[in-house]
């Protein structure tokens, strides 16, 4: 099981352990499957430790098991992170959802969006919906990605050096 100690009862904090033990049946599923090669799952509430379960490898190959140091590729997982630290902000009432992104970072005023052409001429206009704090929050910007390879625009982001990494001449 796990060697990460749990510091309480769950029921402590307001947490039902039946309800918790439902993730190891849930996420098992996907290791045993071959879906996931492993995972390590805590919950905490209160600055509280409440749960923690490991299972699964850390390299399949070499069957070794998931532990409490194991490294893990995370990829998107500054997502969650910003959006958390954003939703504390909306807490204290320093914005609301649908404020302007624009009035926080001035670069989107007077923006202007990709609407049709090809990479040598392309044509734009002027946003007519400004892009609002709850686009971001649920992936409804508008702004694309380099690598999705669908349409010009992500060409002009690999073009300026966006794909992987920081624009040519950066510091």
């Amino acid at each position: 099981m796990s060697n990460v100690e749990v510091s309480i009862d769950p029921s402590e904090v307001g947490l039902d352990p039946t309800h918790l033990s439902r993730i190891r049946t849930h996420f098992a599923k996907y290791v045993d499957g071959g879906k996931l090669p492993g995972y390590h799952i805590t919950v905490s509430r209160a600055g509280k430790l409440a749960y923690s379960d490991m299972y699964g490898h850390a390299d399949v190959e070499n069957k070794k098991p998931i532990a409490s140091d194991t490294i893990y590729r995370a990829y998107s997982m500054t997502k969650p992170i910003c959006a958390v630290a954003a939703l504390i902000l909306w807490e204290e009432g320093l914005f609301e959802m649908h404020d302007q992104v624009k009035w926080f970072i001035p670069s989107f005023a007077n923006q202007k969006v990709f609407r049709s052409g090809t990479l040598t001429a392309p044509r734009y206009e002027p946003v007519t919906d400004p892009m609002e704090m709850w686009h971001l929050f649920s992936h409804t910007s508008g702004m694309t990605y380099g690598f999705i390879y669908s349409n010009p625009v992500d060409q002009m982001y690999r073009n300026a050096g966006f794909e992987w990494g920081l624009p040519p001449h950066s510091s």
